[in-house]
């Protein structure tokens, strides 16, 4: 009899180790997903991905002079009205450039601070303001004159869509 409870004990902590493992095995399957749903796109919400498009070479529209930080990003370029060098986030605004964003969005902080001056910006946080959000599909996204991109932008694929600079 107690030769029997042994071993059901024993086969107990077999079965328990068997159950931890799989567990062990269906997190880390979870974690990699959420690391390449992080690193490639955005879910969308409707049971699919979006991911950032390329935008298309004929984005280029002048030939203003750019200043650029260290990885060779526009951080600010010259106004041709008053010459005077301005950050991207004003000429986004100028452009009429909208950032559609949630405060609890990840990338959405990614993208916000890329910017030096982010209070400059047309934004819109889509929990405060749903019905000016309605259609947008997932976050972050930007509304330029001519199209929607959806995800983390560049400052340079920001500055070439609004036609800030070439």
């Amino acid at each position: 009899m107690e030769q029997t409870k042994k071993e059901e004990a024993k086969e107990e902590v077999k079965n328990n180790a068997k159950l931890f493992f799989l567990l062990v095995i269906f997190a880390g399957i979870i974690i990699i997903g959420m690391v390449s749903i992080n690193k490639f796109g955005t879910y969308g919400g409707d049971g699919g991905f979006v991911f950032p498009p390329e935008l298309p070479e004929d984005a280029i529209q002048s030939e203003k002079d750019p200043v650029l930080n260290s990885e060779g990003q526009v951080i600010a370029i010259e106004d041709p009205a008053t010459g005077q060098t301005v950050p991207i986030s004003t000429c986004l605004a100028d452009a009429e450039v909208v950032l559609y964003y949630l405060d609890t969005c990840p990338h959405c902080h990614t993208q916000l601070a890329m910017f030096a001056f982010p209070e400059f910006l047309n934004k819109i946080e889509c929990s405060e303001n749903p019905d000016a959000c309605r259609g947008v599909r997932s976050v972050p996204t930007w509304r330029f004159n001519n199209g929607i991109y959806t995800g983390v932008l560049s400052l340079n694929q920001l500055a070439e869509a609004s036609g800030c600079y070439p």
